[in-house]
């Protein structure tokens, strides 16, 4: 949505850019640098709505992670499964996937087949800190 907009500013502001030519003598005209700070602010405009797609982007995916070592910090180091992981974060298992294999290449977790050719995940060492722990 964000996207599009930012396309019909830009085609909006172009075009007005575009119109306002002042005929200073007959026959000739004067480029001005209106034409060229529309474009600009088109342009601009354009980059800030794809910052704003990344953020929401960024946050979901982090929203993703986040839900995925939650469910694992309750499971106790126990072997996962893709499918059920993503049953119980409520993520599509493509999601679930490529943030497991994010978390695996960082080294939150180890992945492992099983003997059905199933991928593997344990998490090890995710504990919830206490107020005994930090003092």
């Amino acid at each position: 949505m964000q996207i599009v907009a930012a396309g019909l500013n830009a085609f909006f502001f172009g075009c007005v850019g575009m119109q306002l030519f002042i005929n200073l003598f007959p026959g000739m005209a004067e480029v001005t640098m209106l034409p060229f700070f529309c474009l600009a602010m088109a342009i601009a405009s354009g980059a800030v709505a794809r910052c704003r797609l990344q953020d929401k982007l960024m946050q979901k995916k982090l929203l993703q992670e986040h839900l995925i070592l939650k469910y694992a910090e309750s499971q106790n180091e126990r072997l996962l499964t893709i499918s059920e992981i993503s049953l119980n974060c409520s993520l599509r298992s493509t999601d679930s996937l490529a943030v497991l294999n994010k978390l695996s290449m960082i080294g939150a977790c180890k992945s492992q087949l099983s003997d059905d050719g199933e991928l593997l995940y344990r998490f090890s060492g995710l504990k919830r800190l206490t107020m005994n722990d930090t003092a």
